[in-house]
């Protein structure tokens, strides 16, 4: 079992910075991320691929 598994986590400025390597660390670690950015969708395609982040 991950350390964060079963976790939802709404993060912030998930298009870059700091934010794509968290973002992917949360995602490692088993939870369950909700990611918003004011940057247009082109910036977090990437994240969107990935199984456990949550996108609307």
């Amino acid at each position: 079992m991950e350390p964060l598994e079963g976790k939802v986590i709404l993060l912030t400025g998930v298009a870059g910075g700091i934010g794509k390597p968290v973002t992917n660390l949360l995602l490692k670690l088993g939870a369950q991320v909700i990611g918003v950015d004011i940057s247009n969708q082109d910036s977090v395609t990437g994240l969107l691929e990935q199984p456990k982040i949550l996108r609307r």
